[in-house]
């Protein structure tokens, strides 16, 4: 339980994935800056938002390339010395995939809250967030990521039936059938997903696999690992019912107090204080009588209460599970 939350108040105050224009746009923005050996100012890499098929590169259906996993740490502000805090630090990504062409041509594919977690996780006590999400493209696998694991080798032709799914995916969050951002993957205690998570290392994970599954050849030995944030409960989350004013007095409550340790914690986000404050919300909860519980949710699915259980929460960077 100490660790429950920990992650999402962490993620609360950083841009996963980044805002647009946020870390990746720094990123950018230094590369046109920097001063190539031969004297010539570099470009910076495009980035362009996947609305429609042509948004996305086209391979020669013969060409040999590489499939990447691509992780960056996410700038989390500053701590109390003042100091940067990479997220990198404790093992936690945004994530995102890459292809490179032997003739040059390279590109990765993101999928990211546009507005940042500070939106997308945590509303506050007044209950307004925006979760919204979108999915680019950068003519570039190095400019921000900084970690790129080569996972599979890969020709254009299996690429290039990839390239509907993306679409489809991108589709699917401009009708926000899954353009929400949901932090927390909700498991019973023996495994069973009860509530997927939607971050970016779900669209990573889930690229992966299908890329494989199209014919992608995963290179042996080589494993990768991703971010998870699970809690743990024996029964499906139950909708909120935001006419019932007892449900959304408990609602309000809960992100009241989740609300107070943001304030607490300001930018310097020390651990040891965020995971003892959590641990007194749920001490709370059990002296006013009632099991220990959170809420999670987005304008997509609305508000879902969770009953957690032992072992409760389970934050950290663990196995992506993928085709053998």
């Amino acid at each position: 339980m100490q660790k429950f939350l920990y992650f999402a108040l962490l993620l609360g105050t950083v841009e996963c994935a980044r805002v647009h224009k946020g870390a990746l746009q720094d990123a950018l923005e230094s590369v046109t800056k920097s001063i190539a050996t031969d004297g010539a100012e570099q470009q910076a890499p495009t980035v362009k938002r996947i609305e429609t098929r042509s948004d996305i590169p086209s391979v020669e259906e013969t060409a040999q390339g590489k499939l990447f996993y691509l992780e960056a740490g996410i700038n989390a502000g500053v701590d109390q010395d003042g100091e940067k805090i990479d997220t990198a630090k404790f093992d936690y990504y945004h994530s995102g995939i890459g292809l490179e062409f032997p003739n040059g041509k390279s590109f990765s594919i993101e999928w990211y809250a546009t507005k940042g977690l500070g939106k997308a996780l945590l509303p506050g006590p007044d209950l307004k967030f925006d979760s919204a999400t979108q999915m680019d493209v950068t003519d570039s696998i190095t400019s921000y990521w900084t970690k790129r694991t080569h996972v599979a080798d890969i020709t254009g032709k299996v690429w290039n039936k990839y390239r509907q799914y993306v679409l489809m995916y991108a589709q699917a969050m401009i009708d926000k059938r899954m353009g929400y951002y949901q932090t927390w993957r909700v498991e019973s205690p023996k495994g069973k997903v009860l509530l997927r998570d939607f971050v970016c290392d779900s669209f990573s994970q889930a690229a992966l696999w299908m890329l494989i599954k199209l014919g992608a050849k995963r290179l042996p030995g080589v494993d990768v690992k991703r971010n998870y944030v699970k809690l743990f409960a024996e029964e499906e989350p139950t909708q909120v019912n935001m006419k019932d004013p007892k449900q959304v007095a408990e609602l309000v409550k809960f992100w009241q107090e989740i609300a107070k340790l943001k304030a607490k914690s300001g930018s310097g986000l020390n651990p040891a204080t965020i995971q003892k404050d959590v641990a007194l919300i749920f001490s709370a909860q059990a002296m006013a009588g009632s099991a220990p519980h959170a809420f999670v949710g987005s304008p997509a699915i609305g508000w879902r209460r969770v009953a957690i259980v032992s072992p409760y929460s389970q934050s950290g960077y663990s196995e992506m599970r993928l085709p053998k």
